[in-house]
Order: structure tokens, then sequence, then C-alpha cells
């Protein structure tokens, strides 16, 4: 794969250096293509959805004040440590020292996701050096990706993958470059670039697990190429090693981060009993698996999408074990173990039993959580000179596309108002300024807000000292944040008065620390 540019003519380094920017600059391209279909601008995207605007918010409030803020979470569920959200440090890594650096608006995410990817790709060109065909096909394969069309043009966190995953080719084909040349010397010393190459590549697995547990069997693929496919003890002891780090990591991430009281995992974690846990674990696996296999879903792109991801999945197993190789003019399958196949199906296979295990399959996991994962293993075979697998995934890519096309909009292009400018909205602002920060409260929930106006306006009027609570109005959700910002109050709630009313809402404050004067002036 790897080529020099030394050795080329000024025509083929100039195919090959443009072909390296198409990768790097594919999520541009995409954007300015949707820009065109939208006949408005694809960057002025305004956040919409709650994943979007927890985002935002959090690394919005961190960059203004740190940690000294209000709780951030849903229905009064606090962190362990800090004040953070369901989301805890992820979107702090991800963008905040990006914010930092060039600043923080409503579009800024989009931006930033784009920044991971062509770093990701400068990383991957630079160590190693890909043929232009290869670096754009890789570049097609992502612009022509259904889940990559969906989310590009959102401030939700899915291109990133696709950054960090480029990191992670960078780094493993580079140690196995370094290995191989090391081995082709009669050494089997590691050589300095190539730990180097396996440190970052560690690394990088590792701040993805900080972000999503399912990352965590990219350890295999590392570990097989870091003992130059050579199955032993010592391999096996590395992955289960690896894999109690990512734990750990990933454990130790979430502590920062507020319960997601209606998610599988933090249930099934607080079961009350080992029968319980177990029967929970089976039945929610089962469902699992039934909404993903048996259920209709919402659309036919995503049963396509589902398709594609098995297809491959089960042509790397059967690849695994058996090659199809033409003798004349005849077809003759024979046994023949592929171990680069083997890791492409355990590549797919094991972010789909950690879906299944402790998530969800009905909520898009398969664009959200899984489909990064295709994409790495077509990759993987476009690098290693593999063409049939790509051709038929480039094929199911094309097929997707024209359903989104034929079809009703759908995700983002779908949302009313996304793609508008924010306007301005003077009664929301009122309520907004009426919600102020209390320097000297040592309880988090001094300067916490319970609401159900969480959208684009909100997120940047309030105060960035004030945490935001957000979820369904419950008796068991309401009370402990100071202020309640609401459309209209849901329930009955005591020990609250009403301090501001007007056509946006309304806006109660705690009794318990106004005075009697303040209390008989409101």
């Amino acid at each position: 794969m790897n080529v020099s540019l030394r050795g080329m003519d000024w025509k083929r380094r100039t195919l090959t250096l443009a072909a390296w920017a198409l990768l790097a600059l594919a999520p541009v391209a995409l954007m300015l293509v949707l820009s065109g279909v939208l006949g408005r601008s694809a960057w002025q995207n305004v956040p919409q959805w709650t994943d979007e605007l927890d985002y935002w918010r959090a690394v919005y409030s961190w960059l203004h004040v740190g940690a000294q803020s209000g709780y951030t979470g849903i229905g009064e569920a606090i962190a362990p440590i800090g004040p953070l959200s369901v989301h805890g440090i992820s979107p702090l890594i991800l963008y905040a020292w990006l914010g930092a650096i060039f600043g923080w608006s409503l579009n800024s995410i989009i931006v930033y996701n784009c920044l991971w990817v062509a770093a990701g790709a400068i990383t991957f060109c630079a160590l190693n050096k890909p043929r232009a065909g290869i670096a754009a096909l890789m570049a097609l394969a992502l612009t022509v990706y259904a889940p990559v069309v969906l989310y590009c043009a959102t401030s939700m966190t899915e291109l990133v993958n696709y950054g960090l995953l480029l990191f992670y080719l960078a780094f493993l084909f580079r140690l196995a470059h370094v290995r191989r040349e090391a081995l082709r010397a009669g050494t089997d010393q590691p050589h300095r670039h190539g730990l180097v190459s396996l440190l970052l590549c560690g690394f990088t697995i590792l701040f993805s697990c900080a972000y999503r547990i399912t990352y965590v069997g990219l350890f295999l693929p590392l570990a097989v190429v870091a003992s130059d496919f050579r199955w032993s003890g010592r391999l096996a002891l590395a992955l289960v090693a690896s894999v109690l780090l990512a734990l750990g990591v990933y454990f130790g991430t979430a502590q920062f981060a507020s319960p997601f009281t209606s998610g599988f995992l933090y249930n099934f974690l607080h079961a009350g009993s080992a029968q319980l846990a177990v029967q929970m674990f089976l039945s929610h696996a089962k469902a699992n698996l039934y909404d993903y296999f048996l259920r209709d879903t919402s659309n036919a792109m995503e049963t396509l999408q589902r398709w594609l991801y098995w297809v491959v999945a089960l042509w790397c197993l059967a690849a695994s074990f058996v090659r199809v190789q033409r003798e004349g003019k005849r077809l003759r399958v024979r046994a023949d173990f592929d171990s680069v196949a083997l890791m492409g199906f355990l590549t797919l296979l094991i972010p789909f039993a950690v879906v299944v295990c402790a998530y969800e399959t009905n909520d898009w996991s398969d664009y959200r959580t899984l489909a990064p994962f295709l994409w790495l293993v077509v990759a993987a075979m476009l690098i290693r000179g593999r063409k049939l697998l790509p051709a038929v995934y480039l094929g199911g890519c094309a097929l997707i596309l024209v359903v989104m096309a034929l079809g009703e909009p759908l995700g983002a292009f779908g949302d009313p108002g996304r793609f508008a400018a924010l306007q301005p909205n003077a009664a929301q602002q009122e309520l907004c300024e009426t919600i102020v920060y209390d320097p000297d409260a040592t309880d988090p929930f001094a300067n916490t807000v319970r609401t159900d106006m969480f959208n684009a306006n909100t997120i940047g009027m309030l105060d960035p000292h004030i945490g935001i609570q957000t979820g369904w109005f419950t008796s068991e959700t309401v009370g402990n944040s100071r202020w309640i910002l609401t459309d209209h109050l849901k329930i009955p709630v005591e020990g609250y008065v009403q301090v501001l009313r007007n056509e946006a809402g309304y806006v109660y404050r705690q009794t318990w620390d106004m005075d009697e004067a303040d209390l008989q002036w409101k």
C-alpha cells in the first residue's frame, strides 16, 4: 500500500495528493453537495434533538465556567462525581478543547466533526501513504454511506467515529508495515516506531472507549497484528488485560455522567439480586434480537442498512474458512483460513453483541452505534487490496441512497426549521434572564433549573452557571432544583412560587430561602 511520492512523476504525484485531500475533505464535499440539494447552507444547522442540545450546552457551560455549574441531567438524577449530564465527559473530550481554540457557536460541532475526520485522514495518509485509488475509494465509501449522509449535517457526534477510526487505521497499518519489515530483516524485536504505533493505536482505542464501550473489540485486531498473526497464550493474556483496561476507562468516565435511569444498563446494575439480573439480561437480549431481526423497522432504508451490515459480516465469516477460485472455466471452492476476513467478522460481531446485551437495537443503533464498524471493515479490506466485498458494499450504499431519495425526508432532513436561521424570542429571553446564578450557593441544585423547554434558544440564553434538568415531569423528579422553567406546569408542586409568567411560559422558584417580603411581593 505504501507509495513514495519522490519516485512518481508530477501527474501521479498530483493525483495521489488529490486523492489524499479528497479523503480528508470527504465530509466537506458531502456538505457542499447537501447544500446544493437543500437549496440552503447545510452548515447553518440549528440543533434540534435532545442529544444535540445536551452536547452543545455541556461545552458552552464548560468553556465559560468549568465545573462551577449546577447539575445537568435527566429527572434530577446526578452523577457520582461532578455536575455533568448523561453524556458525561464525552462532549468535552471531543469538542471543548477545539472550542477553546477556535470558538463556540451553534454550528461549531458540525465544523469540528469535519476537523476530526480531516485530522484522522491526514494522519492515515502521512503514516501509510496509500495509493491514489485506495484513498479515493475510502473517501467514496464514506461519502455515499447513508449513516454519514444522515448525520453529517447535525450536531450529533456520529461523524467523529469515522475520524477516530481513521486514526485507528493509521496506527494499525503502520504497525503492520513496521512489523512486516522487521520480520523481513530477520529480527523479531519490536522496532522503535512499531512500539510507538502500538501505543498510539492502543491509546486511540482507550480514548474511543471513554466515548463508547463498543470500541473495545478493536483491541483484537491490534493484538493480532502486534503478534504477527500468531495465536499464543501471551496474545490471549494481552486481550484480557486490554478488555479489563477498556472497561475500567469506560466505568471510570461513567462516574462523571448522571444516570440514565430509563436505560437497561442502569436498571440491570441496580437489579437487587443476581437472579433478577439474569432474568433481566436474558429478556432484554431476546427482545433486542427480535427487534433487530424480526420487527418491522420504521422505513425501508433502515432495513436495507441492517441487511448490508450482515451481508458483509457473513461474507467475512464465510471467507474466513472458504475460498472460491477460478480454475480454467470452472469455479472451485476449497477450504482456506483467512485471518483478515475473520478479523473483519469479529469486528462486526463484537459491537453488535455489546449493543444487544447492554443497550438497545430499536433506536437507530444500526446508524449511530454499529454503522462506523461496517465502514471500518470495508476500509480495511480496501487497504488490503480486496475488491469484491467493497464493491458489494458500494452497491448496497447506492441502493440505500436511491431509497432515501425516493422517500420522505428522514432524520435531520425532516425537521422543520433545522436549516433556518434561529429566530430570537424575547419572551423566552425574559424567562431565562429571571433564572439568576447564586454565587454563594453550596448546593449545585441551587443553580439548577428543571425544565421542559429544552431548545436551541434556551441553551444559549440560560446563564452558563445554570445546570439543566430535563425529562418527564413527575413528583419523583421535581423538587430538588431551585428553578422550574415550563410552558405550563405538568404536575402540582409544593415549595415553589411563580415568579414570572409571559406568553412563552412560566418560571417558578423554591420558597425555602425566600424571605417573607419576597413571598408577599410575588
